[in-house]
């Protein structure tokens, strides 16, 4: 088993990338040629599939885009935490999706991209046989979108909260779905006390009441009311917009904002229709059937069962650093890791996704009481709860750091490609330690001499490099190209 390092202080402040403020879009996604004449079919009856009472299981390749240098504040918990609202969106449809592998990118184009840079990125990236996200700073400017021709979702960081429904509606797009305001993209309805035109960018205004053609106008889904909202709007206490609209027969009406597919705040939003989870069903089941796993399984995952075992509680740590682990009978695969110098874990010294059942953390403050606590994830069960917290206390005195692991101390080249030399005043041998930036221990080097060239296998990214002999260390940042 694995050794994950945490230095519990520095590392959090190295690797936590300053996210730039950024005005997103709710959706960039387009129209969709394809998913038009898959409708089509669909509503014409041309269409060979089944409605399944069992769950359809799909896989789903979460893809972390980083920039090339420092890691934002937004991990692979994140996304099993918004998986689990994900799935719940998807529980009427009768598609589930469970967690197949994490991806990472480290590529500022890709980080904060365009459409042309974000195709780019899904087309050298996606994994086959699953559904792919992409999970990014800014994608083209939006909360999110499908690119029909990347075959894929892009997601804001942002975005892709716990409670926020973009995902959902991003996926309706990967499933044919268009937005219930479906010819408005664009166009900024305003009542100025004229009803619509009967056209709008080409396609058919949907009428409010009884529409004969509702299967060719609006976006074509007869159980969605009309809506004209192309913009981020708030509903109303009964779930309406505030914005009065006046159909093409001047009938008024107002948005509902409970569809996923509409602009409504997440707030609002809690439904497909009938039609549009048959629709997402049958353009899984014709033209995304590889995506489909029949054999996979729900396995659910029990926290009560995740046992914390070390430090046990109230035990005195005599060094500046311990040995988190514990025990799993409870079929998690995935666990969240916290460390907090106070009970409400308000402010966090350690926050660590694993799929080890240890954690070694270091850079421990002298007489201090330390909680800690984990969250166990499965493969598909994702709502799940944090263990009980345990505390321990630290009793020990603090070494100090001499001049030449501080000012006199030098790495170079960095960045670097394989070879490294290691310099400082003193004559000391020293150990090292590489570590990428989620503080696993990916290579170690014993007994090494000051100034000594390292050769080293390490693939392109952002790693610390902690040095150290008896009662010294030292950590610093290392860019491999």
């Amino acid at each position: 088993m694995k050794l994950h390092l945490v230095m519990a202080f520095s590392l959090m402040t190295l690797f936590t990338y300053s996210q730039n403020e950024v005005s997103l879009n709710p959706c960039g996604t387009s129209t969709d040629i394809e998913a038009d004449k898959f409708l089509t079919k669909f509503f014409d009856g041309e269409l060979n599939y089944k409605i399944v009472e069992d769950i359809i299981w799909v896989p789903m390749t979460s893809h972390l885009v980083y920039p090339e240098e420092g890691k934002p504040n937004f991990d692979e918990v994140n996304i099993l935490k918004a998986l689990c609202h994900l799935n719940e969106n998807f529980s009427e449809v009768g598609i589930q999706f469970y967690h197949s592998s994490f991806e990472y990118i480290f590529n500022d184009d890709y980080y904060d991209h365009g459409f042309s840079d974000g195709i780019q990125m899904m087309n050298e990236n996606n994994i086959f046989g699953t559904a792919n996200s992409y999970f990014v700073l800014s994608p083209a400017g939006n909360c999110g979108y499908y690119a029909p021709s990347g075959g894929a979702v892009a997601m804001a960081f942002s975005c892709s909260g716990a409670f926020d429904d973009t995902w959902a509606h991003e996926m309706g797009h990967y499933f044919s779905l268009p937005h219930t305001f479906r010819g408005w993209e664009g166009e900024d309805y305003v009542n100025n006390g004229q009803k619509a035109p009967t056209f709008v960018n080409n396609r058919k205004v949907e009428l409010a009441e009884d529409d004969p053609d509702c299967q060719i106008s609006g976006d074509k889904f007869c159980d969605t009311p009309a809506d004209y909202l192309s913009f981020r709007w708030t509903c109303n206490n009964n779930g309406l917009s505030s914005v009065l609209q006046l159909d093409p027969d001047s009938i008024a009406f107002r948005s509902d904002g409970s569809y996923f597919m509409s602009y409504a705040n997440s707030s609002c939003m809690n439904q497909f229709s009938p039609l549009q989870m048959e629709a997402m069903v049958a353009n899984l089941q014709s033209t995304k059937s590889s995506q489909i796993d029949a054999d996979y399984e729900f396995v659910n995952v029990n926290t009560e069962e995740t046992i914390l075992v070390a430090p046990s509680q109230d035990e005195i740590i005599t060094s500046p650093s311990t040995t988190l682990s514990w025990e799993e009978t409870g079929n998690a695969t995935h666990y969240q890791v916290e460390v907090s110098r106070f009970p409400g874990f308000n402010f966090l010294n350690v926050k660590v996704y694993t799929t080890d059942l240890s954690l070694l953390v270091s850079n421990l403050q002298p007489d201090k009481t330390y909680y800690w606590r984990v969250t166990p994830f499965g493969d598909s069960d994702f709502c799940t709860e944090k263990t009980e917290e345990k505390s321990f206390t630290t009793q020990f005195t603090p070494v100090s750091i001499d001049d030449f692991l501080s000012d006199n101390f030098e790495i170079h080249p960095n960045p670097s490609t394989d070879l490294l030399t290691i310099k400082w005043g003193g004559n000391a041998k020293f150990n090292i330690n590489f570590m990428n930036i989620y503080g696993q221990i990916v290579s170690s080097k014993k007994q090494v001499e000051n100034g000594t060239s390292i050769l080293h296998d390490l693939s392109a990214g952002i790693y610390l490099i902690e040095v150290s002999n008896e009662d010294k260390r030292v950590t610093k940042r290392i860019i491999v190209q």
